[in-house]
């Protein structure tokens, strides 16, 4: 074999193999595209993908939102609690206290019941704040846009302690994420249809058909047309015609 014929047969065959190459990568980007994964185009997100993502961040906004106010986020007091409200049950888990501040205002919060009993608090079935309270009674304050308050037991004492204690709890964080599937939920209905979808599906639609009473136009009894644009078969308004009958006719 001559060089040149060997160079160019290489040169072929490099060529055959780069376009087998670049036709399996441009069928695994369709494949990736069809998946949602990529875009043959340059890598940009679908659509579909695209509107999930945007309502996924409103709604983790929403459910924020939802647990900040479940934790007390937005409200302050500072005052002595009074009294703790009848537990509703045989075994609560929390309790409801009465904060009174030094303008005689009440603020109802539920604690956990455990740190309820230990504060040795008098139960009160009233909302109204007693005529005078104990000096001995724990006091508690609380920033706006804080997630923790302070109790202070035994103020003014040598006994006197302070802790600080979160307002944040797994209620709370039950109820965001409740309100966040929920909401998820009601969008992917709205959009696609199905609480578990996040793309629209395509209506079927069924093949048109004639109205009652025109017949089928363009139709011959097998479905063909002869060369002058008439059905074959006898395909035509009414009954095909009758056989001839054969023999001599009636004089």
């Amino acid at each position: 074999m001559l060089p040149s014929t060997s160079f160019r047969a290489g040169v072929q065959a490099a060529t055959n193999t780069r376009k087998v190459a670049t036709h399996h990568h441009d069928a695994r980007s369709a494949r990736r595209a069809h998946h949602g994964l990529e875009t043959p185009a340059g890598g940009r997100i679908p659509s579909h993908w695209r509107a999930l993502l945007l309502s996924v961040l409103g709604i983790l906004v929403i459910a924020v939102a939802v647990f900040l106010g479940a934790s007390d986020f937005f409200s302050s007091w500072d005052g002595q609690v009074a009294s703790s409200a009848p537990p509703r049950g045989d075994d609560p888990q929390v309790l409801t206290v009465r904060i009174v501040g030094a303008d005689r205002s009440v603020v109802q919060r539920a604690w956990p019941a455990e740190l309820v009993r230990s504060l040795e608090l008098p139960v009160d079935r009233v909302d109204i704040p007693p005529p005078t309270i104990p000096p001995e009674r724990p006091t508690t304050r609380k920033a706006r846009f804080d997630l923790s308050f302070s109790l202070t037991t035994s103020p003014g004492t040598s006994e006197e302690h302070t802790v600080r204690l979160p307002t944040t709890s797994p209620r709370g964080l039950g109820l965001a994420g409740l309100v966040f599937l929920g909401l998820l939920a009601v969008r992917n209905m709205v959009y696609a249809g199905s609480p578990i979808a996040i793309q629209a599906r395509g209506a079927y639609l069924p093949p048109a058909q004639s109205a009652p009473g025109v017949p089928a136009t363009g139709s011959g009894r097998n479905g063909r047309k002869g060369r002058n644009g008439r059905s074959r078969g006898g395909a035509g308004k009414g009954p095909p015609p009758g056989k001839r009958r054969r023999g001599r006719g009636r004089r």
